[in-house]
């Protein structure tokens, strides 16, 4: 054994150095320090006592917001919003969660996305509070069953397309999506919309706003207010969603589509004025969908660009390409602007960093050719490079609710200096530095979603004052770049795509430069000659270069006269209470699913901190092969970093030992500790004192029935989860690694055990994707259970089944020793379920080949057993709602006679589905 633990131990360090694929455990860094509450105005706000400086303009413009936002929701006039805030630089925290009406939103602006994720805090709170709006409107939460039955029966969206319809009109950034769309054939169909869920990032957003241009024009055409009397009216008197729609909006769902589908490729037609432009099809842009930014030539052979390539997420990777060679990555996880350092060959860009709170957190980098990086500017908030200057980088930093300019050496030897500090008042939402870095360009919005540019002298010592307003827009302004003497970004003409302008502010000319299908989405200058410019646009849906003629073309954008106005809001007067635990209350609510503790439904009670630091969970059961009833109840506290979680369960399982088929009735009392070590690995400890007892025991083929009576033990687990961020990554992880090590050992001095035992086991799973279809999985499990007096454990290690060594039996072997080791090759297929079954839809599958070799023993030494087969995966939309995933499998011995099927199906917990 102290070999075995040598080994396991080697392994168990080789965990910690070789975190890779890192994903973002949420859960752990969620709300930490001290926090502070808001009551006035219709607002009930939670925020960091560090950003209390910008509290005020966050209210003053929530308060507006929530204002006309509910002025579509009249019975709710005296709603008020709960919202948690957070000061992250990673954006992607903002949700609206629909068991306690709540909203939660970062207040970092992320500049320079080309997603959704670019919209201004006040943007992204009318999103969220539209969408707690919609789902209120189905039930109140006491009544939870009731909404979550609604979320249930109405396509999610539906449900997406409206909270868009409230929150605010169509964007420039829907349009130039719905465009492509029109011009290429390929809008969404009805039955592609209800998979919305499980879509990647980019055809995600395309599906919302395709939602959201349909529930525009359907309330346009056919009745106002019919979207809101359907969802309130669906569980109040169900007669399905296709039959509730015809009810209120006067046709079929099939027809108000098709009706859509012509209106819009029809108003594309009209759209005369879109110039050819050629889209250049570059060799290393193959995969276009995922290019998303900056494109820069330093020389007609050397080129960089900053893509997504690697990922279906928002996340973007450095890239460098030199003629004859292939592209390289020079840094990943960057922030998508860069700048190039042409003196000294460098390029500065932003830099997702992990610091010691788990959180990521964007730095400065200085990264040359051959990628070697270095940070310059070790600050949390900063990012966006601006300019070069005197050998100093100036740039943005963004923390607490305000915006700097600041500015440090290439090389990082001195600490950063401010610049400019906009104050707490005012946002940028992109700016800019002029020729001779003595003038700052800035763009912001004001609470009617108006755009505004404005200049400032980088010296000023008030912003407002100081600053001038240049142009009023009603529509969006991004993409800011000063160059040439002028000012250029992208805008729209009446809400149609994002075209590109420039704007000289010495004549206040304002000049249009293109008319492009798919819209200009970044801007490069490199053409020495000034004659012509690189492009992103969207094509074919996905994101290519364009090569522009600087020819100017008629003006024809809407322009706001400026009101100095705009920067002189008065700000709401608020006061600050000191945050003190505070519970909010879900009431029962269904549970429905499987997992370790088999298949079970029920309700549960869920009652939480507002700040999720503790909360108290309920949860009686219904076994539903056992019939026994049951209750899991379980208190969680937060202290910090460090959780700790009381656990009270007893419930009843199907087992399966040694060919015995049984029931187990477990009551469990368990006190567990986690804390992590990175984003991505977990320490866990405790220990569990657990009854074991044989509830209904079917006729024993070999009399062998597992040990009943007191399972006490201590525990040390250590787990890592760095699977990519993928659609299905839950049926199909494409690119990572799930480890899990578990040390246990049963005493007999706490409370009376009667089981004495070591165990310890390794599983590793290591997912390798070989090109853009196939993933090969290695799987190894090593286990050792030192058992005394001859005890048979109902954990025992086992071989056999539906996971390990799939042609035997279930639990065909048993022992104190396990050795187990599978290939699995597989990739993505298309299935399609015959039409006579509409009401089950497949969403997703996968086909695998898969080969493995394991055994079990007591004592002397392995002699293992092998099989392969073939395995279908994936999920199912059951009533184009409910997600069910699956799989089924044939596997066959080898060298001897048998083989093994299994067919199993997973229900993912409602709770989680409609929360």
């Amino acid at each position: 054994m102290k070999t075995t633990k040598i080994f396991y131990l080697l392994l168990l360090l080789s965990i910690l150095c070789s975190s890779v694929f890192a994903t973002e455990n949420e859960e752990v860094y969620k709300h930490l320090g001290k926090y502070s509450y808001i009551t006035d105005y219709g607002l009930r706000i939670y925020y960091p006592e560090n950003i209390k400086e910008a509290i005020p303009r966050i209210v003053t413009s929530f308060s507006k917001v929530r204002e006309k936002v509910l002025s579509n929701f009249p019975k709710e006039k005296d709603f008020v919003v709960t919202v948690i805030l957070d000061d992250h630089d990673d954006i992607i925290s903002s949700t609206a969660d629909s068991r306690f009406d709540l909203i939660n939103l970062s207040i970092f602006n992320e500049m320079n996305v080309f997603s959704a994720r670019s919209y201004s805090l006040e943007k992204r709170f009318a999103l969220s509070l539209a969408k707690t709006m919609v789902k209120k409107s189905t039930s109140n939460v006491s009544f939870a069953w009731r909404r979550y039955l609604a979320m249930l029966s109405i396509p999610h969206w539906f449900i997406e397309g409206m909270a868009l319809n409230y929150a605010f009109s169509i964007d420039s950034i829907h349009y130039s999506r719905l465009l492509d769309m029109a011009k290429h054939g390929r809008f969404y169909t009805l039955d592609d919309l209800n998979t919305i869920t499980s879509q990647s990032t980019l055809k995600k957003e395309e599906m919302l706003f395709q939602a959201h241009s349909m529930l525009a024009y359907w309330e346009k055409t056919y009745k106002k207010g019919a979207d809101l009397e359907l969802v309130s009216s669906i569980v109040r008197k169900y007669k399905g969603f296709e039959k509730s729609f015809k009810e209120y909006y006067g046709v079929s769902l099939n027809e108000a589509y098709n009706s859509y589908v012509n209106y819009i490729s029809k108003w594309v037609e009209e759209q005369k004025d879109f110039s050819k432009t050629d889209i250049i099809d570059l060799d290393y842009f193959k995969n276009k969908s995922k290019i998303f930014r900056t494109f820069y030539k330093i020389n007609e052979n050397e080129k960089l660009w900053v893509s997504s390539k690697r990922y279906t997420t928002e996340n973007y990777d450095l890239y460098y390409h030199k003629f004859l060679e292939k592209p390289k990555i020079l840094l990943k996880n960057v922030h998508p602007v860069m700048l190039y350092d042409t003196d000294n060959k460098k390029i500065i860009i932003g830099k997702y960093k992990i610091n010691g709170r788990r959180e990521k957190r964007l730095v400065l980098m200085s990264v040359d050719l051959e990628g070697k990086s270095t940070c310059i500017a070790d600050d949390s908030g900063s990012f966006k490079p601006l300019a070069i200057k005197d050998n100093r980088v100036f740039y943005v930093k963004e923390r607490f609710g305000q915006i700097k300019i600041m500015s440090v050496d290439t090389n990082g030897n001195t600490p950063p200096k401010t610049e400019l500090d906009f104050g707490p008042t005012i946002i940028p939402l992109d700016l800019d530095l002029d020729a001779e870095k003595q003038r700052v360009f800035y763009t912001f919005q004001t609470i009617d979603f108006q755009n505004h540019l404005a200049v400032v002298p980088l010296s000023a010592k008030n912003i407002k004052q100081d600053s001038k307003l240049l142009l009023s827009l009603d529509n969006d302004l991004r993409a800011l770049i000063y160059y040439d003497d002028k000012l250029w970004f992208t805008s729209d003409k009446n809400f149609s795509s994002t075209e590109l302008y420039s704007y000289d502010a010495s004549t206040s000319k304002l000049t249009k430069y293109s008319t492009l299908l798919g819209g200009v989405w970044d801007i490069s200058f490199t053409d020495p000659t000034k004659k012509h410019i690189d492009v992103s646009t969207f094509y074919k849906g996905g994101f290519s270069i364009a090569s522009l003629a600087l020819t100017e073309q008629t003006d024809e954008i809407t322009i706001v006269p400026p009101m100095k106005a705009a920067l002189e809001e008065d700000l709401l007067k608020v006061k600050g209470n000191k945050y003190s635990s505070e519970y909010h209350d879900s009431l029962w609510q269904p549970v429905l699913g499987k997992d370790s503790k088999g298949n079970v439904f029920g309700i549960y009670s869920y009652r939480s901190d507002r700040l999720d630091r503790s909360s108290i969970t309920v949860a009686p059961t219904y076994g539903q092969k056992s019939h026994d009833w049951g209750y899991i109840s379980k208190f969680m506290t937060r202290n910090d970093l460090l959780k700790t979680t009381v656990s009270f369960d007893d419930y009843t399982i199907q087992r399966n030992y040694m060919d015995t088929d049984y029931f187990e009735r477990i009551r469990s009392k368990k006190l567990q500790f986690n804390y992590p070590l990175k984003l991505d690995i977990e320490l866990s400890f405790g220990f569990d004192l657990i009854q074991r007892g044989i509830s209904k025991i079917k006729k024993s083929p070999r009399n062998l029935i597992p040990t009943a009576g007191k399972d006490h033990y201590y525990f040390v687990e250590l787990s890592q989860n760095s699977i990519r961020t993928e659609p299905y990554n839950n049926i199909f992880p494409r690119k990572g690694r799930a480890v899990n090590f578990m040390f246990k050992r049963g005493i007999d001095n706490l409370f009376g055990g009667d089981m004495l035992y070591d165990s310890i086991s390794l599983n590793w799973k290591e997912f390798i994707p070989l090109n853009n279809y196939y993933v090969l999985t290695l799987n190894t499990w090593l286990a050792q259970d030192d058992k005394k007096h001859n005890i048979r454990r109902p954990d025992d290690l086992y071989l056999g089944g539906d996971d390990y060594l799939r042609a035997y039996s279930s639990s065909y072997k048993s022992g104190d020793k396990l050795r187990y080791l599978s290939f699995t090759m597989a990739r993505p297929v298309k299935i399609q379920l015959p039409k006579q079954i509409g009401w089950l839809r497949n969403e997703f599958s996968t086909l695998g080949i898969f080969w493995e070799m394991g055994d079990t023993v007591n004592q002397g030494k392995f002699n293992y057993d092998y099989d392969r087969g073939i395995e279908l995966a994936g999920s199912l939309l059951l009533f184009k709602r409910l997600p069910i995933s699956f799989k089924a499998g044939y596997a066959v011995k080898n060298g001897q006679k048998g083989h093994g099927t299994y067919c199993d199906f997973f229900m993912e917990d409602l709770v989680e589905i409609i929360k």
